[in-house]
């Protein structure tokens, strides 16, 4: 009987869990400078909370000069992104 009661105690203070699997699909015409791309997301909460909201934080233009990641970067002494020649970063 106390053994199954330790297992309870740390099966209840063992962190859910969670997974998230994708699938990128994308193509690039590359004459017309054009990529094209869809995303299918999924996440599977294991917890017995009911998940009531998720947050993405996508980073758009990431890669363009100028962008907050590459002055994040800069503030740093990170020189990444920023100095690349048009057409080589992407946005």
């Amino acid at each position: 009987m106390l053994l199954l009661l330790l297992l309870a105690l740390v099966q209840a203070q063992r962190p859910w869990q969670q997974d998230v699997s994708y699938r990128i699909a994308a193509s690039l015409e590359e004459r017309a400078g054009v990529l094209r791309g869809a995303q299918v997301l999924l996440y599977r909460n294991q917890s017995p909370d009911t998940l009531r909201s998720i947050s993405l934080h996508l980073y758009l233009n990431a890669f363009r000069p100028g962008s907050r990641w590459v002055t994040s970067d800069s503030a740093e002494g990170l020189h990444r992104y920023d100095e690349l020649p048009d057409p080589l970063y992407g946005f």
